[in-house]
């Protein structure tokens, strides 16, 4: 079995070690291929953590970044993301975060006005969107035993690959404290993603399933799902799909086919994890005390 150990550290420069066992699929042998190729010859650029306690977490400083960066591009752009954010309610919110999304989809894709002297303020506006939307995950699910939190982090090359058909069977929305999972990697808007904006008005040339995999990676620390639980999940899903079916068939989505990709791929799993909501807590508490990803080891066999 392989393991590798994710450490994370702070500004008091304090370290913590996750040690994790890579799982034995075709898709995380792939992962790990990526993961090597992005020590040897990359760094870790990005650690962007949801659900994280803080001031510089909060969803107040989220909008007030996200706000920052929609100024700074309309001084570049001033015919785009000319709608006021609309805070009154959570789905007035999310929808203001659609039209503001799709306003980066179509210019990164379609316009192509992302180029170096403007990127920054492009990729903050999608990060930031994306830390907002978690909040409003986290806002859906109040009575869940445990708080929904994530870890993601990325590498300046993180060597993307085509996910193989073969392996599209293993996303899943199963999943425990602590998985490791790949992260979207394409520029554009998943079946998932949009489920949970409920974003029925996307263009379907923004609509964008997985297709690839990278050293990108992000570490679950939401309650676990169980089979049932992603039964019902899915059941929600579907009927959602089918009112837009015809929209997700033209985009290359069909919900009888493995490649509508929802869920994650579970890549790695924590050695000697947290197995009670108790010790979930205590481990959660632990990690909120870091904020970035320094290094990731890779270790002998064992």
């Amino acid at each position: 079995m392989q393991s590798f150990s994710v450490l994370l550290t702070n500004s008091q420069k304090e370290i913590f070690e996750l040690k994790y066992a890579l799982n034995e699929t075709a898709a995380s042998l792939l992962w790990f291929e990526s993961l090597k190729k992005a020590k040897s010859n990359s760094r870790i650029s990005e650690t962007r953590l949801y659900g994280f306690p803080g001031p510089e977490n909060s969803l107040d400083h989220s909008l007030e970044q996200l706000n920052k960066s929609i100024l700074a591009l309309q001084t570049e752009f001033p015919e785009i993301l000319d709608t006021p954010i609309d805070n009154s309610s959570p789905n007035s919110l999310q929808e203001s975060l659609s039209l503001i999304h799709r306003n980066f989809v179509h210019n990164h894709n379609i316009e192509k006005r992302i180029n170096t002297q403007n990127h920054e303020h492009w990729h903050s506006l999608n990060a930031q969107i994306h830390k907002i939307e978690s909040h409003l995950i986290i806002l859906r699910y109040p009575s869940e035993k445990i708080h929904r939190a994530q870890i993601q982090f990325a590498w300046q090359e993180p060597y993307p690959v085509q996910i193989p058909k073969s392996c599209f069977n293993e996303f899943s929305f199963i999943s425990n404290y602590g998985d490791l999972n790949i992260v979207y990697t394409e520029v554009g808007r998943h079946l998932l993603e949009l489920y949970y904006a409920q974003d029925e008005e996307v263009l379907i040339k923004h609509i964008m399933p997985y297709t690839l995999l990278s050293a990108n990676a992000g570490i679950n620390l939401g309650p676990p799902v169980d089979a049932r639980l992603e039964k019902n999940t899915l059941k929600k899903i579907e009927v959602w799909f089918k009112k837009n079916e015809a929209k997700f068939n033209s985009a290359g989505i069909y919900w009888d086919r493995p490649e509508r990709a929802l869920g994650t791929i579970r890549v790695a799993r924590l050695i000697d994890g947290p197995e009670t909501i108790e010790q979930m807590e205590v481990l959660q508490n632990q990690l909120f005390k870091f904020d970035s990803v320094s290094e990731i080891i890779i270790n002998n066999n064992f």
